[in-house]
């Protein structure tokens, strides 16, 4: 038996016993080192894939927040739904959802709240 301090050798040293195993064992062996890779594989396609999802999740939350919050400046003015969807070029049905979501927080229009509302109603 060769004994080494060294990994890299002990692996090789491993994998030369792995390979002269007798033909069934050695496809069974081999089919578990394909399965675990394949696994491995998978999991970090699903990672990545649910980290771009989330992403895209994100940047569309905020900017429908920031949307949120520029109508909500704009009511603070006295401003109404048709006025307010002009200057910010935006679809005049999504702008009056806004603000009727908007109506029950008062004069003030706290945009987070009124945000977390609109949150609530996007599917």
């Amino acid at each position: 038996m060769i004994k080494s301090n060294n990994p890299g050798i002990m692996e090789a040293i491993w994998e030369l016993r792995r390979m002269s195993l007798r033909n069934p064992l050695r496809l069974w062996y081999e089919a578990y080192v394909k399965r675990a890779r394949d696994e491995r594989a998978w999991k970090k396609y699903v990672e990545k894939q649910a980290r771009e999802k989330g992403m895209e999740e994100g940047r569309a939350a905020g900017k429908e927040s920031k949307l949120v919050e520029l109508v909500c400046k704009k009511l603070r003015k006295g401003k109404n739904a048709e006025t307010i969807a002009e200057e910010l070029e935006e679809d005049l049905k999504k702008v009056q959802g806004i603000c009727e979501l908007a109506k029950p927080f008062g004069p003030e229009y706290d945009s987070e709240k009124v945000f977390k509302a609109f949150y609530k109603e996007i599917p």
